[in-house]
């Protein structure tokens, strides 16, 4: 099996964890409450706590970061499953 092979192989693998991380509803729920607390403590914050709303902005946005990122991996699973479909049929 070449390189690109296992970097298919192991990127829909990856894919699929990440679709089943993202329909688990225990982190979705997580998830959830994590944002909609970052965002009502950064509404609840003075104004003059700059720093401290600094960070509560970054964690609101690192939420949907996470988020993007599994939604990457899984398109990347869906095109290393592609590119092992095609393989196959050659074989």
């Amino acid at each position: 099996m070449s390189q690109n092979q296992e970097a298919d192989y192991r990127d829909k693998a990856r894919g699929d964890r990440a679709q089943q991380l993202l329909e688990d509803e225990l982190l979705t729920e997580s998830l959830q409450i994590l944002k909609a607390r970052y965002l009502e403590e950064w509404k609840n914050s003075p104004a003059a706590e700059v720093e401290a709303r600094e960070r509560l902005h970054i964690a609101y946005n690192m939420v949907d970061q996470v988020h993007a990122h599994l939604n990457i991996v899984i398109g990347n699973g869906k095109i290393a499953a592609q590119n092992i479909a095609q393989l196959k049929k050659r074989s």
